[in-house]
């Protein structure tokens, strides 16, 4: 969520637990980060790094991190959708607090 919020593409280098499903959604899903696998050298990372600064893969990259920061905005408006359900869930638990 941050880097979306700030605009910027990842390298996604997981280790554990939650992190290899949220590294495989943002490369596969969002393509919005290149993952690194746990073989990679030095000069490899360095490639990556480069595609993703100044290659094609890195513009779609930022193209879609755009979108989703647009969605984003959109959503968190105050008559947007994060504000609609935390109404729906003020009144629910304001209608369970009343019986």
């Amino acid at each position: 969520m941050e880097s979306v919020c700030v605009r910027v593409v990842m390298i996604s280098w997981p280790f554990f637990i939650e992190r290899q499903s949220n590294c495989c959604y943002c490369s596969t899903e969002q393509v919005i980060a290149i993952e690194i696998d746990n073989d990679e050298k030095r000069n490899e990372i360095e490639e990556l790094v480069r595609e993703l600064m100044d290659g094609e893969n890195g513009k779609e990259m930022e193209k879609n991190v755009m979108l989703l920061k647009s969605k984003e905005e959109e959503a968190c408006k105050f008559d947007g959708f994060v504000c609609q359900q935390l109404n729906k869930l003020m009144a629910e638990i304001s209608v369970k607090k009343q019986r």
